[in-house]
């Protein structure tokens, strides 16, 4: 693996872990307008937090209802509330594009190059010991370099910080005459962040990256889910997904070759979701995402039932039916759905990847996956190979699988035997792609778990390819 370009959102992720007597502490403080108000939001969060208890709103929606959710905080006071609330139990990489290249810098991969919006001393610790990772520095004399992010850090900048609050199983959280509890880990994230939310990368990127373009294997565009409706300068999000679309379309110019992958993250603003999609579709490969995005994009494009559906109860088949529909409507070649219980793709075979390497590189996100959160940091390939081997497969995952099975039986007669045997199913209009994840019963982390699976995947893929030619 040459190198990958990773891009659009790099930041710093705070760790909260909290519990329900925290939350409980603070609900303590609320009047009752403020607790009628809050019971408002556990149907329904507001789209982006303009006060603490918005921002409570959101924990609370993510507890009660088990799903992971991230919003865009549009004040600074409510980020300084949370400063002066909250003692984060680790600061450490944050943001899809900054996750996704340390876990393939721990791979091995020779040079990724990312790009950094805000270079903070503490955002390039975030990189300490990782000679691989890469960033730009336009010199006086206007030559423009690739350095590691130490030794071009600047001390005068404030940091880019996203709030993400851990909440693991727990019961017994009583809102007025609701009672709450969560069965599994989840989420939430609180973003307060303009830089990224544009999707902000500096003129050394551009003009660097299109020097590189032609060295590296893969490029990762991340970050378009915190795209806002409004900006305090005037811009639109319109204006910010021009910008990347267009520096994509140069490194394609420069290497034709070069695959684009575009991972999703959490948003719901439909008007936000078409616009990212109706763009970026026409300018990568490959998207990735999981099954709390999923519904949302589908309901962007008119496919209510389905979104409903999933929201409400996620299982193998609306979402394998769901990713049919997205990948038929956005004609993208190659889709892919990361769960904590399997992942599987569809695939077009323009793609131009083997299928049978297609199962190895869902299979290998999967352990990667399953050792960062055994690990609780983004794993190396020897501790893949230590961590997984003592792991069980997810049972649930099987069960998921045989019901698959069963109703590609029904749907896509003839076709399913292969299918039991090797995971993959050729329905003519694409390749199914499906494999099942490791247990594990009490991850360390949870937050970057999808960027670990994505990352391992798209360096298997990378590998395959060059093998395979």
């Amino acid at each position: 693996m040459n190198g990958f370009i990773a891009a659009f959102n790099v930041n710093i992720d705070a760790i909260i872990p909290i519990k329900t007597v925290e939350i409980s502490r603070l609900i303590d403080t609320l009047s009752p307008d403020e607790r009628s108000k809050i019971l408002s939001y556990l149907d329904n969060p507001p789209l982006e937090v303009y006060s603490p208890l918005e921002l409570l709103g959101g924990i609370l929606y993510s507890l009660c209802n088990g799903k992971t959710i991230e919003l865009t905080i549009s004040n600074i006071e409510t980020h300084n509330w949370i400063k002066n609330k909250f003692q984060p139990s680790l600061m450490r990489i944050g943001g899809q594009a900054g996750n996704m290249a340390y876990q393939l810098s721990r791979l091995g991969v020779k040079k990724i190059y990312v790009s950094i919006p805000r270079l903070t001393l503490l955002q390039a610790k975030t990189f300490l010991n990782i000679p691989n990772i890469l960033t730009p520095i336009r010199y006086n004399d206007g030559k423009i370099e690739f350095r590691h992010p130490l030794d071009i850090a600047h001390y005068d900048q404030e940091d880019l910080i996203h709030w993400v609050f851990e909440i693991r199983p727990q019961k017994n959280l009583i809102l007025n005459t609701k009672r709450c509890e969560s069965t599994s880990e989840v989420r939430f994230i609180g973003t307060y962040d303009e830089c990224n939310s544009k999707l902000e990368f500096k003129e050394e990127f551009r003009i660097g990256s299109l020097k590189i373009a032609g060295q590296v294997d893969y490029a990762i565009a991340s970050g378009y889910h915190l795209l806002k409706r409004n900006y305090s300068d005037g811009s639109c999000p319109e204006d910010h997904i021009r910008n990347t679309i267009y520096l994509i379309k140069s490194w394609k110019n420069v290497n034709p070759d070069l695959k684009i992958h575009y991972e999703h993250g959490f948003n719901r603003d439909l008007d936000i979701l078409r616009l990212i999609f109706d763009n970026v579709r026409k300018v990568i490969d490959s998207v990735g995402l999981n099954e709390v995005e999923l519904p949302f994009i589908l309901q962007a494009y008119g496919f209510e039932k389905q979104s409903r559906d999933i929201w409400n109860k996620a299982d193998v088949i609306n979402l394998f039916e769901g990713i049919r529909k997205l990948h038929e409507l956005l004609d993208i070649s190659h889709l892919v759905l990361h769960t904590r219980e399997f992942s599987m793709s569809l695939m077009s075979s323009r793609f131009g990847l083997d299928p049978k390497y297609e199962v190895e590189s869902l299979l290998f996100g999967n352990l990667l996956a399953a050792t960062a959160a055994v690990k609780g940091d983004f794993p190396t390939l020897d501790e893949v190979k230590s961590v997984t081997q003592d792991l069980d497969i997810n049972m649930k995952g099987v069960e998921y699988m045989r019901k698959l099975i069963g109703y590609l039986k029904m749907n896509y007669p003839g076709r399913t035997t292969i299918f039991e045997n090797s995971m993959m199913l050729d329905s003519y209009d694409f390749m199914l792609s499906f494999a099942v994840a490791k247990n594990v019963v009490s991850p360390k982390i949870t937050v970057g778990l999808g960027d670990s699976f994505t990352a391992g995947m798209l360096a298997a893929q990378s590998s395959s390819k060059r093998d395979n030619h």
